[in-house]
């Protein structure tokens, strides 16, 4: 399986830069993304899909992570 191609638009980045990281920001409850220039909100339901897919939840197990840490 491949991600979408459209993986960054559907969690909420719009711009082109060729790299850019996503990652929880818990104190806000909030995906989040940079991309050296930018940083932004995402779209958090796209999010708590992507971590479901088997692919990803089976790299994020390894992490041991309680519920309330699971993002």
């Amino acid at each position: 399986m491949t991600a979408n191609p459209q993986l960054e638009k559907s969690l909420g980045y719009d711009s082109n830069h060729p790299w850019v990281a996503f990652y929880w920001e818990s104190e806000i409850d909030q995906v989040m993304y940079n991309d050296g220039k930018n940083i932004g909100a995402g779209i958090s339901v796209a999010w708590q899909i992507f971590l479901q897919h088997p692919l990803v939840n089976s790299q994020v197990q390894d992490y041991q992570l309680n519920e309330t840490d699971k993002y």
